[in-house]
């Protein structure tokens, strides 16, 4: 007691306090080093004891070529931090970022955050949380659909033509060298620009960086993705309340920079519609975000608009003008591709500004930009997440909760097994992609995550539903991949009238046209084409690129057969319906009652079935006068197709999602119920399967917020252009994404 009173004494608490202290770090680190679940996952030695360690691996830059090394040298898992493991297999990557289990983000993604009077603004890349972000997509989704990107176009055109005309004056015309690599910058800003508030930023036609913005945004790339690695050290840098700092101060400059051009848009919107001039009113993304937040005012922050802008800045913005880099150097560097690239644009007979709907057809010029992201994706740096709470097994070890693992697109990309069975995998060769088997090409669209994968990736084939046009044309249908048109295209079914229909469908620029009869098609049922004058006059019809399908069956590749990502697809078609009334001379009617036209006539494995009749009970007239078919339900429930196409019923034009599920089926059998409309409310029977839809269709509702629509569901569309018995035409073009 006298030692220790005298080592008091002599002022030597603080050594003592040090020591101690010293030896609760040691101990630490320590368990830090040899956590039992990871402490056999091989890697970088002082990374087991810190984070540290792969800060200043990314701070050196190409930390995509030492991640690659470390997988080159330790296998599938390598340990890259005392509680982050880099994950190298790409099979892994449907269980790190599918939907069917919540990985969320990691802390990384909130350094990116920015904090805009006190408070958090995030754009939608880096909300961490998946309950918010769904929260902050569900409102805009459809502002980045295939359908309004393409609605887009005309804006980056506008913005193609200036950079055209600028590299034609300046460099083209005198000789002079052109740093192309910088406009290629200035373009992608300006594009986003343009897509986003209708005008563009001005880098282009000042030849500058604009408010230095693009080394702003650069900056703050480089802070994220090194910070991020150690996000508890933003605490103390961007985000410290007390010392300012310069980091704070550039990332502020993005949201002042942003909100110059947003808020006059904000303050537009609050003087009324009239305001906003046509140009700006429906086509760019800030007028959709502004419609979004005073529809969703009850439960979207005022400062998520800003958010949106912000995640077309940082996440479009310099993403895009990577890849278009990444693309002209790689042309560069291997001059056949690139003479091969300009011969297969030079035989496209392209628009003097190419368009989407040209440009998706040619295959070579696809592999190319594909083959360039594969090589130099935009993202370097794992995209971590971190396990769930029951944890997960990932490449044969088993993880617990709150362990962070992640792949890099840069190593995902370089694997020999995927990329590398033909070619060598660190070369640029695009004919990797066009000489794969169907199997292997598929293997490799499913390892590509250059813009990231899973719900969380950056945004199927658009197909466009019609039906009951009646010799009548809309004057505007939406771009897409596909057009369906599914009954009736004519009043009286002769031969003229529908060949008329038919040059029309053919001339639309849509790559894939599909067509099912409907019961005025008269001349296209043997039955009913005895009562035409042109009965005789079998096979005059052309039916051109048209597929027409009655009873039968076509597999379509989307895009194309030799495009790298191509989607195979399965459509049955079949016009017949129950007889509705005493029309005997219509076409394709079967007797209304116990004549089955349905039961095991689809077959198995189709994804888009197309019918001119309704099913029962679904998009159709209310009872007890339904026109829909009983058996072509149970049909239904036994093929459960992705997409069902229907038309006939004029006045169920419009569409839902049918599940498959108890819900559905309590549904069912409580209209069956209802056939005796009013009286039908004192059925006991009925009441209970009300309950039944309440209980178990909530599930499903709540499946479909935090998934998507489930894969077992079928989306159905009732596409009826005529709307009911006026003659014209006015149904909504349903467009839908599978």
């Amino acid at each position: 007691m006298s030692v220790h009173m005298g080592l008091l004494a002599s002022g030597n608490l603080a050594i003592a306090a040090f020591v101690i202290a010293c030896i609760g770090i040691l101990c630490y680190v320590l368990s830090l080093r040899f956590k039992s679940h990871i402490r056999t996952i091989p890697g970088p030695f002082l990374a087991s004891f810190t984070d540290a360690w792969r800060l200043i691996q990314v701070n050196k830059g190409r930390f995509e070529l030492v991640n690659q090394d470390l997988h080159d040298k330790y296998g599938e898992l390598v340990r890259v931090g005392p509680n982050c493991i880099s994950v190298g297999d790409p099979h892994e990557i449907k269980q790190i970022y599918g939907i069917t289990r919540l990985f969320e983000k990691s802390d990384y993604y909130k350094v990116a955050q920015q904090i805009v009077k006190g408070k958090r603004v995030a754009s939608l890349f880096m909300i961490t949380n998946e309950k918010q972000h769904q929260a902050a997509k569900r409102p805009i989704a459809h502002a980045y659909s295939m359908t309004s990107m393409l609605d887009y176009e005309p804006l980056v055109d506008s913005t193609s033509k200036v950079l055209v005309e600028k590299i034609d004056k300046l460099f083209a015309d005198t000789g002079a060298i052109c740093d192309f690599g910088e406009y290629l910058q200035w373009y992608a800003f300006d594009v986003v620009g343009e897509m986003t508030f209708s005008r563009r930023f001005g880098f282009l036609e000042q030849g500058t960086d604009v408010e230095n913005m693009i080394s702003v945004v650069q900056d703050s790339g480089w802070y994220t993705a090194v910070v991020g690695q150690m996000p508890w050290l933003d605490y103390i840098f961007a985000k410290n309340p007390v010392v300012p700092n310069p980091w704070a101060k550039k990332k502020s400059a993005i949201s002042n920079f942003v909100m110059s051009f947003l808020q006059p848009r904000i303050e537009k919107a609050r003087l009324g519609e009239a305001a906003l001039s046509q140009s700006t009113r429906s086509t760019d993304l800030t007028s959709k975000f502004i419609a979004a937040a005073a529809k969703f005012h009850n439960t979207i922050p005022p400062s998520q608009l800003l958010g949106w802008s912000l995640s077309n800045i940082n996440a479009g913005s310099d993403s895009t003008a990577i890849t278009l880099r990444a693309i002209f150097h790689f042309l560069c560097l291997n001059p056949s591709t690139m003479a091969k690239l300009v011969a297969e644009l030079d035989d496209a007979n392209l628009s003097n500004l190419p368009q989407y709907r040209e440009t998706i057809n040619l295959p070579y010029l696809q592999v190319v930009v594909k083959e360039a992201i594969r090589l130099h994706a935009p993202v370097g740096v794992i995209l971590e997440r971190i396990v769930p709470e029951e944890g997960a097994t990932i490449c044969g070890h088993y993880f617990p909760a709150g362990t962070v693992v992640g792949c890099n697109p840069a190593v995902v990309h370089m694997n020999r097994g995927i990329y590398g069975r033909r070619y060598d995998v660190r070369r640029f060769v695009p004919e990797r992609w066009l000489d794969a088997s169907e199997e292997e090409r598929a293997e490799m669209d499913r390892c590509w995550m250059a813009f990231g994968s899973g719900k969380r990736s950056c945004i199927g084939k658009n197909i466009m539903c019609i039906s009951d046009t009646h010799t009548l044309k809309p004057p505007y249908l939406p771009p897409g991949d596909v057009l369906i048109h599914a009954g009736d295209l004519t009043n009286d079914g002769t031969i003229p009238e529908l060949q008329d229909h038919i040059d029309w469908l053919d001339s639309l620029p849509y790559q894939h046209k599909i067509a099912i009869a409907g019961n005025h098609d008269t001349y296209l049922d043997a039955r009913t084409r005895t009562s035409l004058p042109e009965a005789s006059r079998i096979g005059e019809l052309d039916w051109k690129s048209i597929h027409y399908l009655q009873h039968s069956v076509v597999t379509l590749d989307l895009p194309s057969a030799s495009h790298p990502s191509k989607r195979t697809l399965k459509f049955y078609g079949a016009p017949q319906i129950p007889a509705c009334g005493p029309y005997s001379t219509h076409a394709f009617q079967y007797d209304r009652g116990d004549q089955d036209m349905w039961t095991d006539t689809v077959p198995s494995g189709v994804d888009v079935l197309i019918t001119h009749t309704p099913p029962k009970y679904h998009l159709d007239v209310p009872l007890p006068s339904g026109l829909g078919c009983e058996f072509l339900l149970k049909e239904l429930w036994r093929v459960k197709p992705r997409l069902h196409v229907i038309g006939h019923v004029h006045w169920g034009a419009g569409a839902e999602t049918c599940w498959w599920d108890e819900a559905q089926k309590a549904f069912e059998r409580g209209m069956a119920g209802d056939d005796k409309r009013y009286g039908g409310c004192l059925n006991v029977g009925i009441w209970l399967s009300i309950v039944k839809v309440v209980v178990f269709g909530t599930g499903g509702v709540l499946r479909s917020w935090v998934f998507g629509t489930a894969s077992s569901a079928t989306q159905m569309v009732n596409a009826a252009q005529m709307v009911g018995h006026t003659g014209k035409l006015g149904g909504r073009v349903a467009v839908v994404n599978i």
